[in-house]
């Protein structure tokens, strides 16, 4: 065994026990979507339904969901594409595994595949050098380590898809690699859009029987495909609807975090570009998370492409096809993704880890590493040390450590310190605040209170309020959040006397969070 196998095998083990660490759930979930998806995938390993119907929730006129969830009349559904949802749900209730420890293992299995395909491509030893340098990217550790977000998922299934069809050439592993590619569509049904293409573009490269493997991959394709229709149909009236729904193109007019789809599910009709087009900030988010953010990565990979570019006319015709549909699928997830202004912070021009667009250039990410690899490879090849590229990997993986692992408030440590600290709050407002059958409008908090309490109005606005002062008569409805300043108190009080009810404050258990009650007001209560 060489030194560089033993590091590849010393990184996906590393790598394993750090995202089985850091996924281990502390009772409750870190985003909208972990919840609502741990949700989902419980319900469907249990053998439940795959909504939850409840007459409050249809009186609020689809105002009442917790985020990533969406709203079918008085019933509540997942709010994203069900891929994980059925894949997640199907592999527990089959194998009782825990939860936290599939996207680990997938990954890691992803990550020795991609040795051999980038081996295939390259060489043997840019695919094993492609492989660490997988396992010790940023994005890859952090969002396998919070394994239920879609994207690294996402990753795997186009990984095992692409291994194959690229290892093996018989009639089993094509059906295996379209089943996998067709789950990689369920799970990020979006990224159809380049994913199929760039499929494609590998067809002629399948040789003289490859309409009868593109059968074949059809038919392994055809299950996961069949059960996204069928969820499809089921929850939302069409096999073509999802619960997505698309933000205005306006660049003013995205105000929501992403993790929050709205409330009924419907189609747009702008499938290529649902976000609109914005160069400036296309370019911006492009610099600040394709290049800047996990600097030493990208750095290498430009080198890598610029390199392997200057060696152009000895490249092999499949290398040619990948480049050029690495440097299209790049350009294109800068240009839909980053388009969009997205806030998933207080501060949305904080550059961090934690941010949805680290996650959607993902497989940008992923699809340069060949690249890095090549020119690690090629480094190792001309420096006077033979072991040099070794300690360039050393020095990523304490930089990647650093990174995901310590550095500011959403590194791993951080995320798993909070969600112990948001543990404590859920007990004490549970035990102690809000009774089972409350109704409450939060607009960042939800994720402390699913699934005990479904009843959520995630906007606190005129529609919000609506859908709560109708409720407030029959059920106890509260409004709970950061400690609101004078201004904004006066707003929400406001929305509350312009529908007859006044808000009165509760003992709060959290120090800085506050919680009001609706209640009717009498006729002087009111704000003049």
């Amino acid at each position: 065994m060489t030194r560089l196998q033993r590091v590849f095998i010393a990184s996906a083990v590393v790598f394993f026990a750090v995202t089985a660490w850091y996924g281990r759930p502390a009772g409750l979930w870190n985003s909208p979507d972990e919840t609502a998806n741990a949700f989902w995938i419980e319900r469907v390993a249990n053998g439940e339904p795959r909504f939850v119907r409840d007459a409050v929730i249809g009186i609020g006129a689809g105002a009442i969901h917790p985020r990533s969830m969406a709203v079918q009349g008085d019933t509540l559904v997942p709010g994203s594409f069900p891929g994980i949802i059925l894949l997640y749900g199907a592999l527990l209730r089959i194998f009782n595994a825990p939860l936290f420890l599939l996207t680990p293992i997938f990954t890691v299995l992803a990550g020795a595949l991609f040795a051999a395909v980038v081996g295939r491509l390259f060489d043997r030893r840019v695919g094993i050098v492609a492989a660490i340098l997988f396992f010790l990217h940023p994005a890859v550790l952090y969002y396998a380590s919070r394994g239920l977000f879609h994207n690294v998922l996402f990753i795997n299934l186009l990984i095992f898809s692409a291994a194959a069809f690229a290892l093996r050439r018989d009639r089993v592993h094509d059906a295996l690699g379209g089943f996998a590619f067709g789950w990689a569509l369920a799970t990020r049904t979006s990224e159809a859009l380049w994913a199929v293409p760039a499929f494609a573009l590998f067809l002629p490269f399948a040789g003289t029987e490859r309409w009868r493997r593109l059968g074949w991959a059809l038919a392994g394709a055809a299950l996961p495909v069949f059960l996204l229709l069928q969820t499809n149909a089921s929850l939302y009236g069409s096999p073509f609807k999802t619960a997505y729904v698309s933000a205005p193109a306006a660049p003013t007019a995205v105000e929501t975090a992403i993790s929050a789809p709205a409330p009924s599910a419907q189609l747009e009709p702008r499938i290529a570009l649902p976000f609109g087009f914005d160069a400036k900030r296309a370019l911006r988010n492009a610099w600040y998370y394709g290049i800047r953010i996990f600097w030493w990565q990208s750095l290498l990979a430009v080198a890598g492409l610029l390199l392997w570019c200057s060696a152009f006319r000895k490249s092999t015709a499949v290398q040619k096809t990948y480049a050029a549909a690495t440097v299209a699928g790049a350009v294109w997830l800068a240009v839909l993704y980053g388009s969009w202004a997205i806030r998933d912070r207080l501060d949305p021009s904080a550059v961090t880890i934690g941010t949805s667009y680290v996650r959607y250039f993902l497989p940008a990410y992923v699809a340069m590493l060949p690249f890095a690899a090549f020119a690690l490879v090629r480094f190792a090849d001309g420096a006077t040390r033979k072991h040099a590229h070794i300690a360039v990997l050393a020095l990523f993986a304490f930089m990647t450590a650093r990174v995901t692992l310590f550095a500011g408030d959403e590194s791993l440590q951080a995320v798993r310190d909070t969600l112990a600290e948001n543990a404590w709050k859920r007990t004490q407002l549970l035990e102690n605040v809000f009774p089972p059958d409350a109704v409450i409008m939060t607009e960042r908090f939800d994720k402390l209170f699913v699934p005990d309490i479904m009843r959520i109005i995630p906007a606190a606005d005129a529609t919000g309020f609506d859908a709560a002062t109708k409720l407030a008569d029959v059920v106890p409805v509260y409004w709970y959040g950061l400690t609101p300043a004078f201004e904004e108190r006066l707003r929400l009080e406001a929305l509350a006397n312009a529908r007859g009810f006044t808000l009165s404050e509760m003992p709060s258990p959290v120090s800085g969070e506050t919680a009001l009650i609706f209640e009717r007001a009498a006729l002087d209560d009111l704000v003049p």
